[in-house]
């Protein structure tokens, strides 16, 4: 009994931890998709500004 409690921790505690990391991969992803956006606005108006 106390080996599948153990088990159900364990199995818990790892389920967390992949949660933590799409968690973080997709904060990440969407920072990245800002930064480059941004970057993108930032050179569609200053070509318009230059012409």
């Amino acid at each position: 009994m106390l080996s599948l409690i153990q088990a159900e921790i364990v199995g818990k505690a790892i389920g967390d931890g992949i949660l933590q990391l799409v968690v973080k991969v997709l904060i990440g992803m969407a920072v990245i998709g800002g930064i480059a956006l941004f970057l993108w606005l930032v050179r569609k108006v200053d070509k318009r500004i230059n012409k």
